[in-house]
C-alpha cells in the first residue's frame, strides 16, 4: 500500500480517492468474512505478538483516511498473515514424515537440519532453502511470514538455551499434530515399562525396534553397526527377561477411561504424572515458567504452569487460558492427598471444580 500523499498529483480528487479506498476496504472485508480464518493454536504462536506488527505492510497514513479505516487495513493485514501461516503449517504438517525423514540432527550434514525439538514443535534450519522453494509453489512466502517464523524460533531457542544458527537461511517451525505427541508419549511409556522389567537400555532399544516396531534385524544391525548374531542374542535375552518376570501383586484399581493426575516426589523433587506418564507442561498454551517447571503449593509461576498443563490436557487450550489463573495454587487443595504426601486428582474432580467456578 502507498501513502496517499505519494499519489496526490494524480488527476483525481481527494473525495474520490477516499470513496475508492472505503469501497476497497468493504470488498476486502466481505471477502475476508466469506473465507474466514480459524485462529487456532497453529497461528496464535505467531500472530499473538506485537513484535510482528512493525513488519506488516504500512497502512495508509494520510489524514484524509479515518482512524477506523487504518485499523481495518491493519486487521486485514493480520488476516492475510494468518492465512499464509496456516497454509504454511498445513503444508509442513502434511509432509512432516517426509521432511523429518530427510532432515538430520547432530553431526550429520544435510540441506535441512533439526536444530531443536520440543513436545510441541520441530525447528528446522533450511540451510539450502529447499523448504522455502517448495513452499513458494503452494503459497507466496512473504517477508512478514518469514519474520514471524524467525521471531518465534528465536524465542524458543532462547528458552531452550540453544544458539541461533548463523547465516541468512530461513528457519521453520512445524507444529506437531496433537496425536503425534500422543504417539511419542506412548513410546516413553513402553520404554519405561521395559526398563522397569529388568532390561538394560541397550536391550530395551533393540527389543523395541525389532520386536515391537518390526524393524528387520539385518537393517537395524546395519544402522547400529553391530553383527546380526549379537542383535539376535540381545533380543533373545530381552524376551527371556520379560517372560521370566515373577507374578506381581495385584495393582491398584485403574480408571481406563478417566484421566488421573498425580504428584510424585523423586529425590526431593516434585514431578507431575498423568495416567502413569510424565505430564506435558503445555508451554505452547502459556509459559509463566520459562523452563516449564510444574509444582503444586503456593500461587506462582510453577503452580500456574501446572494449572495450565492439567487444564489443557484434560480439556482444551481455551479452557486452560480461561481458568489457569483461578486454578493457580489450588490444584493440591481440590485433589486427594496420598499417604506419601503427594496427591491424586481425577478428571471428574477437575470437571466439578470447573463447573463450580464457571460464572
Amino acid at each position: 500500500m502507498h501513502d496517499l500523499n505519494e499519489i496526490s498529483d494524480l488527476p483525481m480528487s481527494t473525495t474520490i480517492m477516499k470513496q475508492a479506498i472505503s469501497s476497497a476496504i468493504r470488498k476486502i472485508i466481505k471477502t475476508e468474512r466469506e473465507t474466514s480464518v480459524d485462529f487456532d493454536s497453529n497461528v496464535d504462536v505467531f500472530v499473538a505478538s506485537n513484535e510482528i506488527e512493525p513488519y506488516l505492510n504500512p497502512p495508509i497514513t494520510v489524514n484524509d483516511v479515518t482512524g477506523n479505516n487504518v485499523d481495518e487495513i491493519e486487521r486485514i493485514e493480520f488476516h492475510h498473515l494468518a492465512k499464509q501461516l496456516i497454509t504454511i503449517q498445513k503444508t509442513l504438517v502434511s509432509n512432516l514424515r517426509t521432511i523429518i525423514g530427510g532432515a538430520r540432527s547432530g553431526y550429520h550434514t544435510s540441506d535441512v537440519e533439526v536444530i531443536a525439538e520440543t513436545p510441541d514443535h520441530y525447528i528446522l534450519h533450511d540451510r539450502q532453502e529447499v523448504i522455502a522453494e517448495s513452499l513458494q509453489e503452494v503459497c507466496k512466502v512473504t517477508h512478514t511470514t518469514l519474520t514471524a517464523h524467525v521471531i518465534t524460533v528465536n524465542k524458543i531457542l532462547d528458552s531452550l538455551q540453544i544458539d541461533h544458527p548463523e547465516g541468512t537461511a530461513p528457519c521453520w517451525i512445524i507444529m506437531k499434530p496433537p496425536h503425534w505427541y500422543d504417539g511419542q508419549w506412548a513410546v516413553v511409556q513402553t520404554i519405561q515399562h521395559l526398563i522397569q522389567s529388568g532390561l538394560s537400555p541397550t536391550e530395551t532399544l533393540d527389543y523395541w525396534m525389532c520386536s515391537i516396531m518390526d524393524v528387520p534385524v539385518p537393517y537395524w544391525s546395519h544402522i547400529r553397526d553391530k553383527s546380526e548374531s549379537s542383535q539376535y542374542r540381545r533380543i533373545s535375552t530381552a524376551k527371556e527377561k520379560l517372560e521370566g518376570q515373577p507374578p506381581q501383586e495385584t495393582s491398584p484399581e485403574y480408571e481406563y477411561f478417566t484421566r488421573t493426575y498425580e504428584s510424585k516426589t523423586v529425590d526431593g523433587k516434585e514431578f507431575i504424572t498423568v495416567d502413569n506418564g510424565f505430564l506435558h507442561s503445555q508451554r505452547n498454551v502459556s509459559n509463566p515458567s520459562l523452563r516449564g517447571n510444574m509444582i503444586s503449593g503456593y500461587s506462582g509461576a510453577g503452580p500456574k504452569q501446572l494449572a495450565t498443563a492439567i487444564l489443557a490436557d484434560a480439556f482444551d487450550r481455551d479452557t486452560a487460558i480461561k481458568f489457569n489463573q483461578k486454578l493457580n495454587g489450588q490444584v493440591h487443595k481440590i485433589a486427594d492427598e496420598n499417604d506419601d504426601g503427594g496427591w491424586t486428582l481425577s478428571e471428574d474432580q477437575l470437571l466439578s471444580w470447573i463447573l463450580t467456578n464457571t460464572n
